[in-house]
């Protein structure tokens, strides 16, 4: 707050205390972006460097994952 007072002056007046917990926030935050989310691991936007699809999504953490498993030597399994 003191930060935002310093860069906005009389900003602080403005602000209101919050109705909802952090918790409920972020449990409205997560149903609200479900639908975004990786199809296979759950992984958020957010936590990804990029989602690719539209129905059915994956992250490019479950793409490098799911390359690795092709491209795995069968010799070694």
């Amino acid at each position: 707050m003191e930060r935002a007072e310093r860069s906005y002056h009389g900003i602080t007046a403005k602000w209101t205390s919050p109705v909802v917990t952090k918790e409920q926030a972020f449990a409205a935050y997560t149903a609200e972006l479900k639908a975004e989310n990786c199809s296979f691991c759950g992984r958020t936007p957010l936590e990804v460097t990029s989602m690719f699809g539209a129905e059915t999504r994956i992250c490019n953490c479950c793409v490098a994952r799911f390359h690795g498993m092709l491209w795995q030597d069968p010799d070694k399994t």
